[in-house]
């Protein structure tokens, strides 16, 4: 846990921050950095980030309800009714159950007369409509802000419920560093693909050792990286299996740090992620692929389908949809000389789209912060 008090403080922050590398972990990084440079402004953080362990041991939730606890009390010993403008406790919304932690510090928000800044990092709340959510909804100030990664998000939210507070989208590309380098290998003779993750089965890892297995039974020259950590025992199994069964088609590199998810994705033509993870919203991963100039292949999960051209989702969330759709492309990269390099340019012009959306989306999110 972190925790940083100074007098008069503006903005409480209670959110998870690296470690562990998670998408909304890294995204709270980045704008508490954002947040710190309003020099004016003090700022309590608190780290949420719960302990090892699965999502029901005690090891895991300890550091959270301690976390919550903590900053609880340090709101309301730092309240200040007479602030102008007022106070702003900044929150990321739990998946699951996780959301009593929420329920806990907008209680507290409540009865302060604290507005809360509630970011959206997943969809299962957003694509059907879900009790415990509406409850948090209606118990939040009224003039409070939702922060979503989309339209579609922001959409989904006013068809489904009834939001009275503000919703403002910003996406996550604005965590994502332009590439210096996004060029693509010409001419491959083997097509490599790439996939990197938290590796599990949810994630789609089994799902994309399979497609592999097709594609060389169907005589084609492919190659499949696996990166990141191995978070499930089946996906460890497949793993072992694939790299038995598969020789040099097949390599997996473990976690990588920031040097080596560049030379990660570098050395790959295609990156995909057949994720049928049910809190799935707007993955990083994607986002960082298409910065490096990486065509991706994904499902219709979550927010991904506004992420991507229509030509790069799977019709459905089916291994033979995802292996056709990878085949399909394939193919066109080794008969069409010039589809690959088109492909890449227009993985990056993408990016460039979502990055500069993304960054007047967190400038506006900043100003609402403090404002």
């Amino acid at each position: 846990m972190t925790l940083s008090l100074g007098k008069n403080v503006r903005v409480f922050l209670c959110a998870a921050l690296p470690p562990p590398i998670q998408g909304h972990a890294v995204v709270s990084q980045a704008l508490l950095h954002q947040l710190n440079d309003k020099q004016q402004i003090n700022i309590l953080v608190v780290n949420n980030a719960p302990g090892p362990g699965n999502k029901r041991s005690i090891r895991y939730h300890l550091p959270r309800l301690k976390s919550t606890w903590m900053a609880a009390a340090m709101i309301v010993k730092s309240r200040q009714p007479a602030m102008k403008p007022p106070q702003t406790l900044y929150l990321v919304l739990e998946s699951g159950l996780g959301i009593i932690y929420n329920f806990v510090l907008v209680t507290v928000a409540r009865l302060l007369s604290i507005r809360v800044v509630l970011h959206h990092h997943t969809s299962a709340h957003t694509k059907s409509f879900q009790l415990r959510f509406s409850a948090l909804a209606a118990l939040l100030p009224h003039n409070s802000v939702h922060v979503v990664l989309c339209p579609s998000m922001r959409d989904n939210i006013r068809t489904v419920y009834t939001v009275a507070q503000k919703i403002l989208i910003c996406s996550n590309a604005f965590v994502v560093p332009f590439s210096q380098s996004a060029s693509n290998r010409i001419h491959p003779a083997t097509i490599c693909v790439g996939m990197l993750a938290n590796l599990t089965e949810e994630k789609g890892t089994i799902c994309a050792i399979r497609c592999i297995s097709a594609l060389l039974a169907r005589g084609c020259r492919v190659q499949l990286i696996l990166a990141g950590p191995i978070c499930d025992e089946a996906t460890r199994e497949a793993i072992q299996r694939a790299q038995i069964e598969f020789g040099e088609c097949f390599r997996y590199v473990g976690p990588v740090d920031e040097c080596e998810k560049r030379r990660f994705f570098h050395s790959i033509d295609i990156f995909i992620l057949p994720t049928i993870y049910r809190y799935e919203a707007q993955p990083l991963v994607i986002l960082e692929a298409l910065s490096h100039g990486r065509p991706v292949i994904s499902n219709r999960v979550g927010y991904i389908e506004d992420m991507l051209p229509e030509k790069w989702i799977a019709a459905t969330l089916s291994t033979d949809s995802f292996e056709l759709l990878l085949a399909k492309m394939i193919e066109g990269y080794v008969t069409e000389e010039n589809s690959l390099r088109s492909d890449s340019k227009q993985a990056r012009k993408l990016f460039e789209l979502h990055h500069s959306q993304s960054m007047e989306g967190v400038a506006a999110l900043v100003k609402n912060i403090f404002s």
